[in-house]
């Protein structure tokens, strides 16, 4: 039996990133996080064959170069099939990603992979995958997949696996990047040096939480951060460029997402947004209004 189905699988931006510590060789977080409209999407045929195929290519209007190499053994969607594996053995899967999350840019594209194959799972099977065993056990897949799982407005802490859901309004926001990708690896690599006691909090997350469910977008404005941005202009300098570009062309508040290199602009309304984007891409900067509200998972 075969069973297919196609998913936009949506992008995150962090709206704040705290380092909170280190434990058993994993950074401790507490981030507050959006979806934002940049999306791959993940075409699936579940089967119970126990094979796996998966192919990348990149969707057609994404704007930035896409290199496919081959698929590594690690890679995310063959690692979320091979959790879903501890449930059912036999189930195999064939996927097509058309990648339009620029890789290497925090926005989470190989988390938001993983968790489309595990939405799909739950969705077609849901009498061998209940959905909050498998949110629970797919931090095992990777430290963002719990939250691309969920699929909403969060805050996420610990390793990953805590996830709860917030409250929320419209947000205009601005995605832009120039510059060579930042990795994660090696950007908290560079913060544990920067920082021996591995530990950075610049925002107030509870403040931030608030102003989400209050509608108040000056208050969302004075909370936005993120610990990695010293880090990750060591292997991208290019970040602070981007960053006093969009506060420039009026932004109410612009910083980095995830580990970079994209950059994230706030802005007060769907037009203002729409503009600066334009500014930024006559700059040579890569960039796109991708407003942050709905759900992160959709089904085509």
């Amino acid at each position: 039996m075969e069973n297919g189905v196609k998913i936009k699988a949506r992008g995150k931006i962090n709206l704040s990133l705290n380092i909170t510590g280190a434990s058993g060789g994993m950074h401790l977080l507490d981030s507050v996080t959006a979806p934002v409209d940049i999306f791959d999407i993940v075409n699936l045929s579940f089967t119970f064959d126990g094979k796996t195929e998966v192919s990348f290519a990149p969707k057609k209007d994404c704007g930035f170069e896409f290199l496919p190499a081959s698929v590594p053994a690690n890679n995310t969607v063959v690692k979320a099939l091979d959790f879903l594996k501890s449930f059912c053995p036999k189930i195999g899967v064939r996927a097509f990603v058309e990648k339009g999350i620029p890789l290497g840019g925090g926005l989470g594209g190989s988390s938001a992979d993983a968790a489309a194959v595990l939405a799909a799972a739950v969705k077609l099977y849901p009498e061998i995958f209940e959905r909050n065993e498998v949110m629970r056990g797919s931090v095992r897949v990777g430290s963002d997949v719990p939250l691309m799982f969920a699929g909403c407005f969060s805050r996420m802490s610990g390793a990953g696996e805590n996830v709860e859901r917030l409250d929320y309004f419209l947000l205009h926001t601005v995605i832009a990047r120039k510059g060579s990708e930042v990795f994660s690896g090696k950007a908290y690599a560079e913060f544990d040096r920067l920082n021996p006691a591995r530990k950075l909090c610049p925002s107030d997350n509870d403040a931030l939480s608030r102003a989400l469910g209050a509608g108040d977008l000056r208050g969302v404005a004075a909370q936005t951060g993120n610990a990695l941005t010293k880090a990750s202009k060591a292997f991208c300098p290019e970040i602070e460029n981007v960053i006093n570009m969009l506060n420039s062309s009026g932004a109410a508040a612009a910083w980095m997402t995830g580990s970079g290199n994209c950059c994230c602009g706030l802005f007060e309304s769907e037009s203002a947004a729409i503009s600066a984007a334009k500014i930024l891409n006559e700059s040579g900067v890569w960039a796109a209004y991708a407003p942050c509200a709905e759900e992160g998972n959709v089904f085509m």
